[in-house]
């Protein structure tokens, strides 16, 4: 996360979304927060990021954002880009696990660990408000077509049927 902090602070810094009031938000706890915090000091955007922390109810963020990142290196299934999805927030996420299954052509994914390719879509979508929004839009189609959990459930439960069916004693 210390790219999206760093690419924050060349947003802020840089003037590439003019006259646009930034404001960033890191949810979560553990050892990388401190050094999170620090890294705004020192890059001089303390006043920009909100570092809340453990929230038992993420989702209640969701809807204050415009656009949500996801800069992980490594990752499986990110539940979190499901939620942002499903909140309607365009997103921008690197290329790990299934991040680009799940979003389709619905947000925009980034190479793992490229500060210029995040740094790029983000100006993109922060300066692109239609855009944004239509992503943000989709994603939540895609999400609640795709990966709601009552569809989830049914595929399941027709894995099992599968297998029991293969199974069976006749």
């Amino acid at each position: 996360y210390s790219l999206f902090v760093r690419m924050a602070a060349r947003l802020i810094q840089g003037g590439l979304v003019a006259g646009a009031n930034l404001r960033f938000v890191i949810v979560g706890e553990g050892e990388e927060r401190r050094k999170l915090a620090g890294l705004a000091e020192e890059l001089g955007i303390s006043s920009c990021l909100a570092l809340p922390g453990l929230s038992d109810s993420p989702e209640d963020f969701y809807p204050l954002f415009d656009l949500f990142v996801v800069p992980s290196l490594t990752e499986t299934g990110p539940m979190v880009l499901q939620e942002a999805m499903a909140a309607g927030v365009a997103c921008v996420a690197s290329d790990v696990g299934c991040a680009g299954e799940f979003m389709g052509e619905t947000g925009v994914v980034v190479q793992p660990g490229d500060e210029d390719g995040f740094l790029g879509a983000v100006s993109k979508l922060l300066v692109d408000e239609e855009l944004r929004r239509e992503l943000g839009r989709r994603a939540r189609v895609r999400i609640m077509e795709n990966y709601d959990i009552d569809i989830w459930g049914d595929r399941i439960l027709e894995i099992y049927r599968s297998i029991l069916e293969k199974h069976s004693v006749g």
